[in-house]
């Protein structure tokens, strides 16, 4: 076995041969991502993102646990609004977005109306990583980019999302689109 403790694991992806990166759905209140090492154990039963995990009442994190020997993911947050599903990406190396490049581009499903966001490292040494979100600018007629279902990049390092519409009457599309200016414009959001 590789590493543990994880709880749903929805996407995982490498940063060349270096870096692995995992994100885990959680059971009821928060989602993480995950740095992985050989042999580190991530908290699940016992935590759910940061927060100590209690069976007895998934809605009310227990006040303390035991972390002892539990690795820290390196990005955690709560579900907030309509966030309820992380949804693993990967480091951008592209070119077509200079300022994303070194950034780890993840999502949420956000109960079928799907966030994009950038995180990067602490400056200095390891820990928690900032991350905003990236805020894309849609046609308004599409109301939204839709369920967020999976990111991806090709081999140049471009990503691309795939989404679900539903349309009413049982009719849905999935379209897979490129993350570039112009169409999913980029910009600065608040950093979390």
């Amino acid at each position: 076995m590789f590493a543990y403790g994880f709880r749903n694991p929805y996407r995982f992806s490498f940063d060349g041969s270096k870096r692995l990166f995992v994100a885990d759905v959680g059971q009821a209140m928060m989602e993480e991502i995950d740095l992985v090492e050989r042999g580190e154990n991530y908290g699940g039963p016992t935590r759910e993102g940061r927060a100590c995990f209690n069976a007895g009442n998934w809605n009310q994190p227990l006040e303390s646990c035991s972390t002892t020997g539990l690795s820290e993911p390196i990005i955690s947050y709560a579900h907030e609004g309509d966030l309820s599903a992380v949804i693993g990406g990967g480091v951008y190396r592209g070119s077509a977005l200079p300022y994303l490049v070194g950034g780890y581009i993840f999502g949420d499903w956000g109960r079928g109306n799907g966030h994009l966001f950038i995180a990067y490292p602490p400056r200095v040494g390891v820990g928690t990583w900032k991350f905003t979100e990236i805020e894309l600018k849609i046609p308004s007629d599409q109301g939204g980019i839709g369920q967020l279902l999976g990111i991806g990049h090709d081999e140049t390092g471009e990503f691309y999302i795939l989404t679900n519409r539903q349309y009413g009457l049982g009719v849905q599309t999935c379209s897979a689109r490129q993350i570039i200016l112009g169409n999913l414009l980029v910009s600065n959001g608040v950093y979390r």
